[in-house]
């Protein structure tokens, strides 16, 4: 199957916001790693709950990324 001009632009559209969730949960386990350090639960409770909705986000992606190949 070959891919349209559409497509394509969709490709790219989708690989930017894998980068830009890939980049956030970099942040969030930097920060996980901190809040742990000092013994913050309540806020490694709230890290921990955005990253499985970010994870979530780009598995999402990853799929309609598939979906379009």
């Amino acid at each position: 199957m070959s891919q349209t001009k559409y497509d394509h632009y969709w490709i790219i559209y989708i690989n930017k916001y894998m980068n830009k969730i890939t980049k956030s949960l970099e942040n969030l386990y930097s920060w996980t790693k901190f809040y742990q350090d000092r013994g913050n639960k309540e806020a490694i409770r709230k890290c921990q709950t955005e990253i499985a909705q970010l994870k979530m986000a780009f598995n999402q992606l990853k799929s309609n990324k598939n979906g379009k190949k």
